[in-house]
Formats: C-alpha cells, structure tokens, sequence
C-alpha cells in the first residue's frame, strides 16, 4: 500500500554501521530558538525488518505502531527493549490497512481499511480485534482520529484511474456504541488525513483535502482544489462547526496535495507537507489564513519531479520531514522558518528505493528519537537527536 499512497498521494563521520551504531552522525548548523545549540544526529537506518508496505506509524508511551498494509496488520515495537511484536494485530485478509489511531489510556485502537470500506477496532493489550465496522458512508477510508466521544474516518473515495477522485467525505462514528452517525461531505477532494489540534482558539478537528491527482505525461499534477478544514465540535456530532482554507493549488498544480496537518506547541502555526512536491505549507491560527501556500511555498530543496513526504513536528519547534523518492530527512526550524539539515541519507542499498513513508516522534527531555518506516525495504529505523 505505501507505493498506491504514493500514487495517491552539515558534516558527515561515517561508523561501521551495524545493529548497535549509527550508520552516520551529522553535526547541524544551530537551532534558532536556542542560539549555540547544535544538535547531532546519528542515524539507525534498520532495527527491524517489518511488515511489506509499511504505511503508517504511530508513537506511544512505550510502544512504536506500525501499519503493514500488506500483510494486513498491525506490528507494535518496543521502544525500551527492542522488541519486535510482529502481526500483533491481524485485520483479516485483503483489508489494505492504510490509518491508525492509538489511545493506550483507553486500550483500544481503530484503522481504517482502504480496499474493504471497513473500521477495524482492536485492544492495544492483546492485539485482539473487538470489531470490525462496516457502513456504506466508507469509501476508501484512510485516516482516523478519535476524541472523547466521537471517531472521525476520512475517505478519499478513489473511483480509479479513469475516473480519478468522488467526492471527499468525512464518517462520523459514536465512540461509545461504534454506531456510524452518518457522514458529511468534505469542501475539496482527497481528504487523506485528518487529526487533532489544540490551537489558540480551543481543540479542533483538522482536515487535509489533497483535492484530486493525476499521473500524465508530465508526471503527477493537481486537479482540482485542495483546503484545509478546521472543525470545533459541539453537542452534536453531525454539527460541528467547519471552517475551511483553500490553499490556491489550482493555480499552482506542481505545488499542492496538502499533507497532515501539524501544529506549533503554543498553537499558533500550523505547518503541512507537500505530497507532491519539497515544500511545505504554513497557516496562522490568530489570524485565519495561510502565510505561505501554494503562491509562496517554504522550499526544503530544489529537486524537480514528484515527491512524497510526511512530517513530524517536536516541541521545540523542529519539523522533522522524510522525503520518499530521496530516501531522505530533512529537519526544518519554524522558529525561523529555515532549513536546518538536509537532505540525510536513511538508506542502506545504495541506488536502490527504500522509500520513507510514515515518520514519528519520541520527546526524551535533551534528545528526540525520529523514527520512520521505509515502505519499500521493509525496515523501521531512527534517527537519534541530541541536543
């Protein structure tokens, strides 16, 4: 699955490498927000190997999970002792699990299932699924969160390469009881991930329509429009109060797919991939609008052709961005809107493609451990921050 999702969507001291040391350690220029910090990075490329077409990945208290789109489950790492519980969650044949949402507290975890329109609902303790939701509002679901009350699914509704993208949906789903609410429709296509903020005017649902691609002659291009949506829930789950931002992809069809939406630690930036291009977007919460979208986008390089990406954004303010067709990092300081290092090479096979899908962030006090699973070798790795 995480080749379809691409579809859809310093100094350098080398050591032996090896499954204790790092493979590469990088000095980085200093940290804007800190003047005369200068983390280091070292670089694990392969911990484990994991399941084919790793697509998602997700950080909890001890444990990294990771969805295996296909072998149709959920593997879990422990990310104290190592180890590797392969399968741990098994969603059934044919599922293609593409999104997950992990709520350890609770004990339970839900993915969406993009081949089989389905909901899978499972325990974080056992690995046993509890329920597996099917409804006609799902149409190829892809990302999931949940809050106290209510679980969100996202659907992209892929008609196929003839006739591209329906329209985008989001299903709304009873927490308590797993009953599909009903569903409502999103303002552009493609709404591929979904998550929530807390932002300076309270939580908010947000959204990432990537509006409708297209592979041609000239590679992949956008069209139709993309936005992203903020919605603040109130005591219906069928009325949340929606606003929406298009991001002007239409007129600049190399630089759009708005990716996961990643906010600030004092809620006031919110900060987005591109799918299809190495750049990134920014909006300003406080004042409701994009400070750079497509028009005026923050460049992480100048590579030309289509490119994937995926980010994670830490306390500090560092942005921490995985470019698929580089098997590459890049670590961006929105303190200053800069790139801070890049591009850092997260392979091991030389020409071959890895391909870094999914990224995730453990906050340690003075380091942070980056992790990432590349989709194509079938491999999570780390790199280790330290500052």
């Amino acid at each position: 699955m995480g080749l379809l999702v691409a579809l859809l969507w310093g100094g350098l001291a080398c050591d032996e490498g090896g499954a204790d040391g790092p493979s590469s350690i990088f000095e980085s220029t200093p940290v804007c927000a800190v003047p005369g910090h200068a983390p280091q990075l070292r670089v694990y490329p392969r911990l484990d190997v994991i399941g084919p077409f790793g697509n998602a990945l997700v950080s909890g208290a001890d444990s990294m999970w990771i969805v295996e789109s296909g072998s149709n489950t959920v593997s879990r790492r422990s990310k104290s002792s190592g180890v590797l519980d392969e399968g741990f969650v098994d969603v059934g044949n044919d599922r293609n699990p593409y999104g997950i949402f992990v709520d350890e507290a609770v004990g339970e975890l839900f993915v969406t299932n993009f081949a089989a329109n389905t909901l899978t609902v499972a325990s974080t303790r056992t690995g046993v699924v509890r329920q597996e939701i099917s409804h006609p509002s799902f149409k190829n679901p892809s990302g999931v969160v949940a809050t106290g009350t209510t679980i969100y699914v996202v659907n992209v509704n892929y008609l196929g390469q003839a006739e591209g993208y329906g329209p985008g949906s989001v299903s709304i789903v009873d927490r308590a009881s797993l009953e599909v609410l009903g569903s409502i429709e999103t303002a552009h296509k493609n709404p591929q991930y979904v998550t929530r903020l807390e932002t300076l005017d309270g939580p908010r649902i947000a959204i990432s329509n990537g509006g409708a691609l297209r592979f041609g002659s000239e590679g992949l291009r956008i069209e139709s429009e993309g936005s992203l949506e903020l919605w603040e829930e109130t005591p219906s789950a069928l009325e949340p109060k929606i606003v929406h931002f298009a991001i002007g992809q239409l007129a600049h069809p190399e630089r759009g797919a708005l990716g996961q939406a990643m906010i600030t630690a004092d809620g006031r930036f919110i900060y987005a991939a591109s799918g299809i291009s190495p750049v990134l977007f920014k909006f300003d919460v406080a004042n409701k609008r994009w400070i750079h979208a497509s028009n005026d986008p923050l460049v992480l390089n100048a590579a030309s052709g289509d490119a994937t990406h995926a980010g994670a954004l830490d306390a500090r303010g560092l942005l921490y961005v995985t470019s698929f067709n580089q098997d590459a990092l890049y670590v961006f300081d929105t303190a200053c809107d800069k790139l801070l290092i890049g591009p850092i090479d997260l392979g091991i096979t030389g020409d071959m493609l890895e391909g870094p899908q999914a990224i995730a962030l453990d906050e340690q006090g003075e380091q942070t451990d980056a992790y990432f699973i590349m989709s194509v070798s079938n491999a999570i790795g780390k790199v280790t921050v330290a500052f």
